[in-house]
């Protein structure tokens, strides 16, 4: 039928095959609406991706990445995977800092990171290796074993009460300035 001809109980305006055409046009259209609210939900933050890389570029697992809202003080910590690479999804536009500690490298971290709605910021934190200070303190006192003639000479029992870890004696006193070997090697 077409619709300018008349059906028993009135007029049809739809071909039967329109009637389809509309149908599939009506659960389009209700599909792009909830695909559109769907989108406009992951939409409200940007992201924050990178890789973390040690001496020669290669992949650092395990580091612990901080990313710290630069306005509020909220941070939230993730560790690098097998590949070194890292991950924030739904951050909110802001500015943020990002701070990676991995063990027996130096730390690393990048001020004034900005998130954008939609974008992601990417980032590599190269580390290097950790430098170690140490301090000794050293008490040079003039060593004496309270006889006579202390600090000319060292005694034989005062020597061989020293730890010396199986080291020669003789070794032992030449650490001190005014030791010197008596011409046996001792």
């Amino acid at each position: 039928m077409c619709p300018s001809e008349p059906r028993a109980g009135g007029p049809q305006f739809w071909h039967e095959g329109d009637v389809r055409f509309r149908g599939l046009f009506s659960a389009v259209v209700v599909a792009m609406g909830i695909a559109a609210g769907c989108w406009a939900q992951s939409e409200t933050g940007g992201a924050v991706w990178g890789r973390v890389a040690g001496p020669g570029g290669r992949a650092v697992s395990g580091a612990q990445v901080q990313l710290e809202n630069a306005t509020t003080g909220e941070h939230s910590d993730t560790t690098s995977d097998a590949q070194g690479t890292f991950h924030f999804d739904e951050v909110m536009p802001d500015e943020y800092r990002v701070l990676v500690r991995a063990r027996g490298l130096s730390d690393w971290e990048a001020d004034n990171l900005t998130v954008g709605v939609g974008t992601t910021a990417r980032l590599t934190a190269r580390l290097a290796p950790q430098t170690l200070h140490h301090t000794m303190l050293v008490d040079a006192r003039r060593v004496s074993d309270g006889g006579a003639d202390a600090g000319s000479e060292m005694g034989q029992a005062w020597l061989d009460a020293l730890p010396n870890n199986g080291q020669h004696y003789a070794n032992v006193a030449r650490l001190f300035g005014a030791a010197a070997p008596d011409g046996n090697g001792d």
